[in-house]
């Protein structure tokens, strides 16, 4: 996992704002996914993390199956 960790965070709060009716928070969730990405490649030096996480397929988290225990 790594310093990579924070794309699944953003990759799971873009789901939740998509799942939510949030269009802009998905736009700048993108923007935000993006730039990680960019900078993380820069600092292990590959490409690979550029790929990380953007159209990987994932398991839904918890919040969206509702078998979390997340409310609100």
């Amino acid at each position: 996992m790594g310093k990579t960790w924070i794309l699944d965070v953003l990759d799971d709060l873009r789901a939740f704002a998509d799942l939510n009716g949030m269009p802009a928070l998905v736009t700048e969730l993108d923007r935000t996914s993006d730039v990680a990405r960019r900078e993380l490649a820069s600092k292990i030096g590959t490409a690979q993390t550029v790929l990380m996480g953007h159209g990987a397929k994932h398991t839904k988290p918890d919040w969206a199956t509702g078998s979390g225990g997340h409310t609100g």
